[in-house]
């Protein structure tokens, strides 16, 4: 056993070693990286099953243009934003109904806190019938439009 068996056993185990460490780098990596996609899971299940809405009232205000007033309660656990809540009129997408909208009767805010009433103002054509509030976790409230024979 001569120098050459010590030096290629030494080169085996420094490619072994090498090997080893980029092998370990990159399945760690991975499995942080799956560890945060689950992480981010959870925690859009605990948004979703932390939120709930009530739609409290929807009706007509007035015929000409006809326009719904509609209150919804935050009844969930969760903080909900404005600007990603939609609202649905007889399964068409309001996008005129933020410029007139209260929280609790404040203009100014863009958020809905639990236990809060969001009210809302949005013109639509024809006879609604049915109002749909959507919150941005995709939790859902419907509730009959009274009053649309006025339209």
């Amino acid at each position: 056993m001569g120098v050459s068996v010590s030096s290629s056993f030494a080169v085996i185990v420094v490619g072994a070693l090498v090997a080893f460490g980029v092998f370990y780098s990159a399945s760690a990596n991975s499995f942080e990286r799956v560890q945060e996609a689950n992480q981010g899971q959870n925690d859009r299940f605990d948004r979703v099953q932390n939120t709930r809405i009530t739609v409290t009232a929807a009706e007509v205000i007035d015929s000409t243009p006809c326009t719904v007033r509609v209150n919804a309660t935050n009844d969930g656990e969760t903080a909900l934003a404005l600007p990603d809540t939609d609202v649905l009129v007889d399964g068409v997408y309001a996008t005129d109904w933020a410029a007139d909208t209260r929280v609790e009767g404040d203009r100014n805010t863009s958020d809905w806190f639990p236990a809060e009433r969001l009210s809302l103002n949005v013109t639509v054509d024809g006879t609604p019938e049915r109002v749909k509030v959507v919150t941005g976790s995709g939790v859902a409230a419907t509730r009959p439009i009274t009053g649309g024979s006025a339209c």
